[in-house]
């Protein structure tokens, strides 16, 4: 990729007005003017410089490269895996300019004990889980584990009707007559809702998965 459309991708992401020749230099470990010399040349970074400022700057890798050109030679040697949107998420939920996760294949197996395969993402919608003990904020992107296909004790799953005109992320815990209950925690109050099987039933709720992680977490 060119050096302007590098750094423009730079600031964008980071919203910073200006980053300098110099800086971008001692992120890379080169001369001032080695980076002035590629940019009179036309020179393209090397897939490692833009990994290399992708985790200076704490970006995506898919958002910085634009091009794809890095991602689809990773993709390629299969070291990174891209977790997308949910197949049945509409559009209009689906954050602009924004296509998917991406995460390294051995983390995934290794660290998360998880199939790639079985991953994807989906945005928060609302603020039914802001006060929850770790905050999950509307626009918040939540990777999903849909191996798990029923509620396994507490946690954070996230279910649909079955036309996925409605959507539930919300902590869920399965009672001893094996009704749900679907705990919301948003800035108005706590409400705990409990829904016997026959009405999980009428509003044709379907579990999709468990939450595993919100990439946006902040505090």
């Amino acid at each position: 990729m060119q050096y302007s459309t590098v750094i423009s991708n730079l600031q964008n992401l980071t919203n910073t007005p200006r980053i300098k020749q110099t800086e971008i230099a001692q992120i890379l470990g080169v001369t001032k003017q080695a980076i002035t010399n590629r940019i009179t040349k036309g020179i393209e970074f090397s897939n490692n410089e833009l990994m290399l400022l992708s985790k200076h700057y704490k970006v995506d890798l898919v958002n910085l490269d634009t091009q794809n050109k890095i991602i689809a030679d990773i993709i390629r040697n299969g070291d990174i895996v891209k977790i997308p949107y949910w197949q049945g998420l509409p559009d209009e939920l689906k954050i602009p300019d924004f296509t998917c996760v991406t995460a390294e294949r051995n983390v995934i197996k290794n660290h998360w004990g998880l199939n790639p395969e079985n991953l994807c993402i989906v945005p928060m919608v609302g603020d039914a889980m802001t006060n929850y003990w770790y905050p999950i904020r509307s626009g918040d992107i939540l990777i999903i584990n849909t191996q798990i296909e029923d509620i396994r004790g507490n946690g954070v799953y996230f279910g649909t009707s079955q036309n996925n005109t409605r959507f539930w992320i919300r902590e869920m815990q399965i009672l001893m007559d094996m009704s749900i209950e679907f705990k919301s925690f948003s800035p108005s109050g706590n409400v705990n809702k409990t829904y016997s099987a026959q009405q999980l039933e009428e509003v044709d709720f379907k579990l999709i998965g468990k939450v595993i992680k919100n990439v946006s977490f902040r505090l």
